[in-house]
C-alpha cells in the first residue's frame, strides 16, 4: 500500500516549459524502475488571492499578470506498506525537494495559467520501486472564469478546467503517459479580514494497476482553505489549507487511493505586488501523497496595469486661496488634534478602520470628536467636504466602494455629534489620488474646507435639531457663536467711534 508524499514547490516568474523540456530526458535517464503515477497532492495555479494548494474564484484588474515560484521539502512521499499487516516496508520516495514555476494572466473575469514542475527524489529505501533522480513533471495549463459574485467579493462562484500535458520523466512517479484533464467548481466568501475558499473537481487519469494493493484511476479532488488578514500595518496574513483526494475505485474507503493533508503557514506582503509565504503540514492518513512533513516557500509577484481614472474627479467647490503657514517660534507642546490650514482640516492621527471594512476602530474616536468639536466651535467654517481615499491595492471597483463608504460614515458620525447638516457633505475619489509611495496613507478621509464666513451677516441660522434620515433619531445642533462686538462699536455707536 502506498503512503505518504510530500512537495515542497517553488513559483517563480521567469522559467517555463523551456526548463520542462530540456530536463525531461535527463529525469528519464536517471530513473528506471518506477512507476509513471504522478502522486503530487497540491497543484498550484498561481491565481490572484489564491491559496498555495487550493484556487479562488477571483480576479484582479484586466490584464493584471503575475508570476510566482513555490518550493517544498518533502518526507516520506511514498511508502510501501505491508497489505496484511500494515505495517510500514519501506519509503519508495522517501526524500523529494521540488519546485515549481508559473505565471497566469487576468482578462476581465477569465484567468489563464501555466505552471511546470521540477524535482530531485533521493533516499529510497525499496530498490524494485525506486525511482531517485533529478526529472521534471508534467505541464500544467489551467483556465478559470468567475460566474458571479456580489459586490466587495463578499460571495464569489467559479468554474474551472485545465489539461497537464504528458512531458515529464516517466517511471518516476513524476509525469504520467497521457493528457490528464481537470474541472471543478470554485467558492469564496470574504467576511471582514477573513477569506475562506474551497475548490471541488475532478481529475482524470489513465488507470495504472501496481504490484501492491494501489490501483490509480480517476480522483475527485477537495481543497479548502481559510486566510485571516491582520491590520493593514502589520503586512502579514495566517492561513491553513486542507487537501483531500478520493480515488474512484475506493471512493472514500480508505487505502492508498484516499489521501487527507492539513498545512497551515503565514503570509508576508513587503510591498502591494508581492506576496512571501511559508506553511507546513503533514499528512493525516496513510493515502498516496501525503507526507510525515511538509514545508514550502512560496514567492508571487503581481503586476496589474495602470489605473483608469474614474470617479468624481471635479472639485464641487472652488478652493479658497492658500493660507501662508504660521510660523511657531516656541515649542509649546504637542500639535493640537485638529488645525485649519485654510484649504482643509489636517488632523495630527489619521483616522484608522477595521480591513476593508467602513467601522472606525474605537481608539480614532477621539479624534472624530476633536473635528467635530473644532467645526462647532468655529462659526466661519461654512462648508467641510469629507472627502474619501483608497490606495492602489486590491479591485478598482471595490477600493471606490470603500472610499465612499467611509466618507459617508464619517459624515454621519459629525451629524450625530451636532454638525449642521448645511456645514457638512461628502464625496470619494478610490484608488484616483493615491500618495506616492506610501500605501498605508493612501487609505484616508480628509476634511477640506470649501466655504469660510467672514462675519454674522454671510452665515445662515442653523436649525435647533435635525433629524438623521439612517435612524430618523433627533439630534441637537451645535451653532457656533460668533465673537460679541465690543460694547463702543455696537450699532449705533459707529459713528461716535469714527476718528
Amino acid at each position: 500500500m502506498f503512503e505518504r508524499w510530500c512537495v515542497v514547490l517553488l513559483r517563480g516568474a521567469g522559467v517555463g516549459c523551456a526548463l520542462v523540456w530540456s530536463t525531461s530526458a535527463w529525469g528519464q535517464a536517471a530513473v528506471s524502475q518506477g512507476y509513471s503515477i504522478d502522486i503530487e497532492l497540491m497543484q498550484p495555479t498561481f491565481g490572484h488571492r489564491s491559496l498555495s494548494g487550493v484556487d479562488v474564484p477571483l480576479t484582479h484588474r484586466d490584464r493584471t499578470v503575475r508570476a510566482g515560484t513555490l518550493l517544498q521539502y518533502q518526507q516520506a512521499p511514498l511508502t510501501l506498506y505491508d497489505a496484511v499487516s500494515n505495517e510500514e516496508v519501506g519509503g519508495v520516495v522517501t526524500h523529494r525537494f521540488s519546485a515549481t514555476v508559473g505565471a497566469s494572466v487576468d482578462l476581465q473575469r477569465f484567468t489563464l495559467g501555466v505552471a511546470a514542475p521540477l524535482a530531485l527524489s533521493w533516499g529510497s529505501e525499496q530498490p524494485a520501486f525506486a525511482a531517485d533522480g533529478v526529472g521534471a513533471g508534467d505541464v500544467a495549463l489551467h483556465a478559470r472564469y468567475v460566474v458571479a459574485r456580489t459586490p466587495r467579493d463578499g460571495l464569489a462562484l467559479g468554474v474551472r478546467g485545465g489539461l497537464r500535458l504528458p512531458t515529464g520523466a516517466q517511471r518516476s512517479y513524476l509525469g504520467e503517459g497521457r493528457v490528464r484533464l481537470a474541472a471543478g467548481a470554485l467558492l469564496s466568501a470574504n467576511v471582514g479580514p477573513l477569506m475562506v475558499a474551497s475548490d471541488l473537481g475532478v481529475r482524470t487519469r489513465r488507470p495504472v494497476e501496481t504490484d501492491e494493493d494501489f490501483f490509480a484511476a480517476t480522483e475527485v479532488a477537495w481543497s479548502s482553505g481559510a486566510r485571516l488578514m491582520l491590520p493593514d500595518a502589520a503586512r502579514l496574513s495566517f492561513n491553513a489549507q486542507l487537501l483531500a483526494v478520493a480515488g474512484s475505485q475506493q471512493f472514500l474507503m480508505g487505502g492508498a487511493e484516499n489521501s487527507l493533508e492539513m498545512l497551515a503557514g503565514v503570509d508576508i506582503y513587503p510591498t502591494s505586488t508581492t506576496t512571501l509565504g511559508l506553511s507546513a503540514g503533514r499528512g493525516l492518513n496513510q493515502g498516496y501523497g501525503t507526507t510525515d512533513l511538509r514545508v514550502l516557500g512560496n514567492l508571487v509577484v503581481e503586476l496589474a496595469p495602470p489605473v483608469r481614472q474614474r470617479g468624481p474627479m471635479d472639485v464641487f467647490w472652488p478652493p479658497p486661496p492658500p493660507v501662508p503657514p504660521v510660523k511657531r517660534l516656541v515649542d509649546d507642546g504637542p500639535p493640537p488634534p485638529v488645525r485649519d490650514t485654510g484649504a482643509q482640516l489636517e488632523l495630527s492621527d489619521p483616522l484608522m478602520f477595521e480591513v476593508r471594512t467602513a467601522r472606525l476602530l474605537p481608539e480614532s474616536l477621539p479624534t472624530l470628536q476633536a473635528v467635530a468639536d473644532h467645526i462647532n466651535a468655529d462659526p466661519e467654517l461654512g462648508l467641510i467636504i469629507v472627502e474619501g481615499h483608497a490606495s492602489e491595492e486590491g479591485e478598482v471597483d471595490f477600493n471606490y466602494e470603500l472610499a465612499d463608504k467611509r466618507a459617508r460614515r464619517i459624515w454621519e458620525l459629525l451629524l450625530e455629534r451636532g454638525v449642521a447638516h448645511q456645514r457638512i457633505t461628502y464625496r470619494h475619489f478610490g484608488e484616483t489620488k493615491p500618495r506616492d509611495g506610501e500605501l498605508a496613507a493612501s487609505r484616508r478621509v480628509e476634511f477640506g474646507v470649501a466655504v469660510r464666513y467672514d462675519g454674522p451677516d454671510q452665515a445662515p441660522i442653523y436649525p435647533a435639531t435635525q433629524r438623521l434620515p439612517w435612524s430618523d433619531d433627533e439630534v441637537e445642533v451645535v451653532s457656533p457663536q460668533w465673537p460679541a462686538v465690543p460694547g463702543d462699536l455696537l450699532e449705533g455707536d459707529l459713528d461716535e467711534a469714527t476718528p
